[in-house]
């Protein structure tokens, strides 16, 4: 009974310094729901879009939800921290224990999803189900196709000076942070994260986040030393989870993908690997959307989750 008592005051310690003033998070609904935890990409980045946009109306569907921002990053960025996988699967842990629940569905957003694979790897008994959204499961391979077709790009348009940052990159240790940020830079001028037309609905979304003044701080507050630490400490462009899942995900835990036809850094060969992965019939492919297709498709993005997520 003692060891009960000073094991739960330990937990509550625990989770006072995690979840203090510095840390951000936030849950919407009922939490005798099926509980949702949603893991933002990044690194460097926050839950904020997917909080202003979807959290809401996914917990009004008969969902807890919960969001996050990792330590060190986003509305959590003054928590020092060591950005290492072990710091990210503690996080969760934490959260598990902050809201007393035994299992969790995880809503994994592009590197959300290696934080997703990385957690089940170590607690599979404490993951009910993995929605990949949007996330690579090959790093080498999104980057070298997203720059293939970047090259493709500046020479149908004649742009010899970004052809020449494109040869600058070629050059590059394709496992390097600067490969991989010069290619995402690029990328994100190129809009290869947004559908070329918006549905009414996704414009209203993007407006309502975009004028936000906590969405418009945080934007100007990216943590850059996470993207740094993260490559340091993990080596993160160039993981590769195909073969983790399959060996030790596949038979303990549901796992399924929703990915936006239109989205610019994943592309067809990666969908098919993903597909080849965890199954075809478990990945949905939603037309007029990109990477936040949480956003574009928002309505059919809940249907495909609450058939997934009983």
């Amino acid at each position: 009974m003692k060891r009960k008592i000073l094991l739960t005051i330990l937990l509550t310690f625990s989770i006072t310094i995690l979840f203090g003033q510095e840390m951000y998070i936030k849950e919407y609904g009922n939490y005798k729901n099926p509980p949702i935890l949603f893991l933002h990409g990044g690194p460097g980045f926050n839950s904020i879009n997917f909080e202003l946009s979807t959290a809401q109306k996914l917990a009004d569907n008969g969902y807890f939800v919960i969001v996050y921002d990792r330590t060190g990053e986003g509305r959590s960025r003054e928590i020092k921290s060591n950005y290492t996988f072990e710091e990210c699967i503690n996080d969760i842990d934490n959260i598990l224990v902050k809201y007393n629940l035994n299992k969790i569905n995880l809503l994994a957003h592009s590197f959300g999803g290696l934080i997703a694979t990385k957690y089940a790897e170590k607690n599979a008994s404490k993951v009910e189900s993995i929605i990949f959204i949007s996330a690579p499961f090959s790093y080498q391979n999104i980057l070298k196709e997203t720059l293939s077709s970047l090259k493709k790009i500046y020479t149908e348009n004649n742009d010899s000076v970004n052809l020449n940052y494109i040869k600058m990159i070629e050059n590059m240790n394709t496992e390097s942070l600067e490969y991989n940020s010069y290619i995402l830079m690029h990328a994100m001028a190129n809009k290869f994260y947004s559908p070329k037309n918006k549905t009414l609905e996704a414009q209203n979304l993007y407006s309502l986040i975009n004028s936000n003044e906590e969405y418009i701080e945080n934007s100007k507050n990216i943590n850059y030393n996470s993207t740094l630490g993260y490559w340091k400490n993990e080596k993160y462009t160039g993981i590769d989870l195909r073969s983790s899942i399959s060996k030790n995900l596949n038979e303990k835990i549901h796992l399924y993908g929703i990915y936006g036809d239109e989205d610019g850094i994943i592309p067809k060969n990666e969908i098919e690997n993903i597909k080849e992965t965890i199954s075809k019939n478990n990945v949905i492919i939603l037309e007029g959307s990109s990477h936040n297709l949480f956003i574009d498709q928002q309505d059919l993005f809940i249907e495909s989750i609450k058939n997934w997520v009983k």
